[in-house]
């Protein structure tokens, strides 16, 4: 996949992961940040997601607060984990909308 196609599919659910948080913010003390390509979500308790674009691998990385470092690569219209146990077989927004669930 080029770069330019790269950046379409990988823009959409960065957003949509920062609409979701946003969505609890009222409910809870979770906040986002959306900048450059970089999604910085602050849990309650101070710990913090790095969800990143990666260009050059053409991948989104994910740095968790509590399930550590994964690797998502676009296939089947979707952003699945590198490593299938990483994300328990789902693909990224499911995989960061339960984990954030789970720890409010």
């Amino acid at each position: 996949m080029d770069e330019t196609e790269y950046h379409l599919k990988a823009t959409p659910p960065l957003q949509e992961l920062l609409e979701f948080v946003e969505g609890l913010e009222e409910q809870h003390d979770i906040e986002g940040e959306l900048e450059e390509g970089i999604l910085a979500v602050t849990m309650p308790d101070g710990r913090e997601y790095v969800i990143n674009k990666h260009t050059p691998s053409r991948q989104i990385w994910v740095s968790s607060p509590y399930s550590g470092a994964g690797y998502f690569e676009f296939g089947g219209g979707k952003w699945l984990p590198k490593r299938a146990e990483a994300a328990k077989g789902r693909d990224l927004i499911e995989f960061i909308k339960a984990e954030i669930i789970s720890h409010l």
